[in-house]
């Protein structure tokens, strides 16, 4: 997946480049052992479609604390 700006950066990169006041950590749920908590970004971006800028939406990145993987998201609420 790629995010578009002056020029295209692929997600993993760009989640690199965030400042860490742009992470939170938020509340995801209860759990039977414990809580979960994720540590979360949003940015706004065009991702690529079929090499062209698609429509503009949300970029929801989430870290959770015992994985080593990232998840990335997209969501296209205006708000």
């Amino acid at each position: 997946m790629k995010a578009v700006g002056a020029d295209s950066i692929h997600v993993e990169d760009l989640k690199e480049q965030l400042n860490k006041s742009q992470w939170h950590r938020v509340f995801i749920r209860d759990t039977e052992r414990r809580e979960l908590w994720s540590t979360m970004a949003t940015v706004r971006v065009f991702p690529m479609v079929d090499s062209l800028p698609g429509d503009e939406c949300w970029l929801i990145i989430r870290c959770d604390q015992e994985k080593l993987n990232s998840g990335y998201h997209i969501s296209n609420n205006q708000d």
